[in-house]
C-alpha cells in the first residue's frame, strides 16, 4: 500500500462535507492491534473518513463503525477487514491475506456470521489505491458482489477472445 497515494486520493475524491482525519484514541489503539501493513494502519488511523463518506459507489465507514461491525471478529479471522458498504448493502472489505490488500465485497445476503466469510467474498480490485484510482478516472467500478463477479467474468472473456472485424473499404 502506498500511504501517500491512498490518502491523497481519499482526500481528493471524498464528497464535500466528508471530514478526513485522525481517529479517536480508542480507534487508533484498535487499528494498531490489527495484523495489517503499517502504511494501511496509518491510513486508517490518520487519513480516514471520520464519518460515513461516499467515494464512487462505496460508502467508507469511520473506524468507530468498522470496529463495531457485525461479526467483526469472525470476518477478521477470515483475513478480511470491512471498510464500508456498496449501494446494495454488500460489505466492502480488504483482503488482508493478499500482498496488495485486495478489496472486494462480502455478499450480505449469503453471509450470516461464522467463519465462512471468505466463501462469500468476491475480489474487485488489486488494492484500495486501484479502486480509488478507477473512481478518479471516472471508470466503471463494481458496487457489489455480483457486479464484481460479472465484471471480472466479462474482462476474462474479453481478454481471451480475439476480435478481428472485417475492415470496410469505402
Amino acid at each position: 500500500m502506498s500511504l501517500s497515494v491512498a490518502q491523497n486520493l481519499i482526500s481528493h475524491l471524498a464528497e464535500s462535507g466528508c471530514e478526513i482525519g485522525h481517529a479517536s484514541k480508542r480507534d487508533i489503539a484498535w487499528v494498531e492491534k490489527l495484523s495489517i501493513p503499517v502504511d494501511f494502519k496509518r491510513l486508517l488511523q490518520w487519513h480516514w473518513p471520520l464519518g460515513a463518506c461516499q467515494i464512487g459507489p462505496i460508502t467508507l465507514g469511520p473506524i468507530s463503525d468498522i470496529s463495531r461491525f457485525p461479526w467483526i471478529d469472525e470476518i477478521l479471522e477470515c483475513g478480511l477487514l470491512p471498510l464500508g458498504f456498496g449501494p446494495s448493502g454488500d460489505w466492502f472489505v480488504c483482503d488482508l491475506t493478499t500482498t496488495d490488500c485486495n478489496v472486494g465485497f462480502i455478499n450480505h445476503e449469503r453471509y450470516g456470521g461464522g467463519n465462512d466469510a471468505r466463501i462469500h467474498y468476491q475480489a474487485a480490485y488489486r488494492s484500495l489505491e486501484s479502486y480509488l484510482h478507477s473512481v478518479d478516472l471516472g471508470r466503471f467500478v463494481p458496487g457489489d458482489f455480483y457486479d464484481a463477479r460479472d465484471y471480472h467474468r466479462f474482462l476474462s472473456e474479453e481478454s481471451s477472445k480475439r476480435f478481428s472485424p472485417p475492415i470496410q473499404d469505402e
